[in-house]
């Protein structure tokens, strides 16, 4: 899987509510997915004004290559250091696609905020990971015994 990389300049060069709304004109969704992306503004605003994204990614998954978008903060935003909100060439919008945004101090709140459908609250499952606990015959072992 190919996976790509955003950096997008947050506070105090744009509010979080503003930096989330950069985000999607970059991802330029169709009007469906555009709406979905917008219902979770108020979720996404409360991750980035914690400056979750500065070390763990927002990540979309399902539109060709993975996309995971960080966030830039302070001076370095003001400069556009480590700034690259350019759009995502062969980036399409599919019906499986899916928004993980990283969990902050209260999830469950960040949760009643997304739809839990598209837009979902964790780090997406590593396909090998899944792959691997779909296919394994291999219980799972205490080794403790052997410490």
């Amino acid at each position: 899987m190919t996976t790509r990389a955003r950096r997008f300049a947050a506070v105090p060069l744009r509010t979080s509510t503003q930096t989330w709304r950069a985000v999607i004109d970059c991802l330029n969704p169709p009007a469906a997915d555009r709406k979905v992306l917008d219902q979770a503004t108020n979720a996404l605003a409360i991750v980035i004004a914690e400056e979750v994204p500065a070390t763990a990614p927002i990540v979309l998954a399902g539109c060709g290559a993975q996309l995971r978008i960080y966030t830039v903060y302070g001076q370095d935003s003001i400069d556009g250091h480590n700034v690259n909100e350019q759009p995502v060439a062969g980036l399409v919008f599919t019906p499986g696609w899916k928004l993980h945004v990283p969990p902050v101090g209260d999830a469950d709140l960040i949760a009643g905020l997304v739809d839990g459908v598209q837009v979902l609250v964790g780090p997406p499952e590593p396909p090998a990971a899944a792959a691997a606990a779909a296919t394994s015959r291999v219980g799972g072992f205490d080794l403790t015994a052997l410490e």
